[in-house]
């Protein structure tokens, strides 16, 4: 087990007064109506100790072999997830610099970044991804404005053909 949350996390230690107060009050309810017998007085405080240290390593366990949790944020509901996000089902968003980069070095696009290992792993041909940016008509309408004087990287300008060929060559 990867331990990802530490034994005296604030939030863990939270929610386990949490669910204690709620224990406290059935034991208290409890405590009302059942009468422990003296010589059976210290092992019920061990075994409610024992109890209570036991709820707390379940819940830190749980908290460790967690692989998703479900966060409302506003009104909207973020799942956080463990694993490679290209294996999940449906569409997924990955964002890229306002040129379109591709190339891969560690320098503009980081092999470590979700870009990164999309280009590096997932698509078979740079120059078809490349090409089927240019061809956007959406991206067309999007130009703004030109810089010529990026030292690295895609220089975009209105001319889509120009465009497409510092693709090629960056």
């Amino acid at each position: 087990m990867k331990i990802k949350v530490k034994l005296f996390n604030n939030k863990l230690i939270i929610n386990y007064f949490a669910v204690l107060s709620f224990v406290s009050i059935l034991l208290s309810f409890v405590s009302v109506v059942i009468d422990i017998p003296n010589n059976l007085k210290l092992p019920a405080c061990l075994l409610l100790l024992f109890f209570l240290i036991s709820l707390f390593l379940v819940m830190w366990i749980h908290a460790n072999l967690l692989n998703e949790i479900r966060l409302k944020i506003n009104n909207s509901t973020v799942i956080v997830k463990t694993g490679d996000i290209f294996k999940e089902d449906d569409f997924k968003v990955i964002a890229f610099n306002e040129y379109f980069d591709t190339h891969v070095d560690n320098k503009i696009i980081s092999e470590k970044t979700l870009n990164g290992i999309y280009i590096k792993d997932y698509v078979k041909n740079v120059s078809e991804l490349d090409t089927s940016i240019i061809n956007d008509n959406h991206l067309k309408e999007k130009v703004l404005e030109t810089n010529s004087d990026r030292p690295n990287g895609k220089k975009p300008n209105t001319n889509w053909e120009q465009f497409f060929n510092t693709m090629i060559t960056s």
